[in-house]
This record gives structure tokens, sequence and C-alpha cells, in this order.
């Protein structure tokens, strides 16, 4: 995970097995990414789920119209799947088991499905960023006609 320290900008990454860190000046922070692949280094698997997104919300949602909706929608999903969670650990399973908690909580399909969206993105995000191998295969639920506003 990215971070800075003092004026410069540092990475954990893991070699053969052991920790390393990677250090950079402060010209830009998303370098870090391009400094692991050039030297063919693996992100470390401390990365959580929070901090990541926290981290990654401008890159990933800063265009979006409903900045507050996704905010809210965050919020929900860390009831299911905790911040501190490893990215490595959000598979399948974990995701059905969410799903199925809130179904049981009541939520409707169309609601569920948009946190499924947020989720999603989130991952995406971070296989590009080669902090995840491979992403869990994320199934929407059926929705409902909606309505024609007109």
């Amino acid at each position: 995970m990215a971070r800075q320290r003092g004026n410069r900008w540092q990475a954990d990454v893991v070699v053969e097995g052991k920790r390393k860190r990677v250090s950079l000046l402060p010209r830009r922070k998303p370098r870090i990414m391009s400094v692991w692949s050039r030297r063919d280094l693996t992100p470390s698997e401390t990365t959580k789920f929070g901090p990541f997104v926290d981290e990654q919300f401008e890159r990933i949602w800063g265009e979006a119209k409903s900045i507050k909706s996704i905010r809210m929608n965050l919020g929900v999903i860390y009831q299911y799947i905790p911040r501190n969670t490893l990215l490595v650990n959000i598979t399948d399973l974990r995701i059905d088991d969410m799903v199925t908690k809130m179904k049981r909580d009541g939520m409707a399909n169309g609601t569920i499905n948009r946190k499924l969206d947020n989720i999603s993105k989130s991952l995406k995000r971070a296989k590009k960023l080669r902090l995840i191998t491979q992403l869990p295969e994320i199934e929407r639920l059926k929705e409902g006609a909606g309505r024609d506003r007109r």
C-alpha cells in the first residue's frame, strides 16, 4: 500500500517472500505502481479493503455525480465486509454471504445490486494495480421493470 512519509511516498512490496519498502520522491503517488511493475515486484498482501477504497476513491469515482450515495453504499458494505478485510480475502463465497445477509435484512434486489456495483468497481481497480490476481465472480440479482417517468 502506498502512503506518504514525510515529503516522500513509500510502498510495501514482497520480493521472494521478504517484505521490502520502495521510497520515491513526491512527484506523483501513482508512480509507485509503475515502479512495482518495472522492478517485477508484487504489492504486499496486507492491503486492506477500507484503506484501499479511501486511498483510491477519487481515482475510482472522481467524476461521479452521486458521490454522496456511493459513500453511503460503502458504509453499508463495511457492515457486511469490514474495512480491515484483506483484499485477497474478498472471494466469491464472501460476496455470496454478504448478499444472503442483505436479503435476510430486507434489502431489495436493486439495492443489493448497487452495493455489488461499488464492490466490483473497487476490486477492478485493485486488480488493475495488481493488488489481487483475480476478480471474484459477482452475480447481479434480477430487478423489477422499474418505472416509466414521463
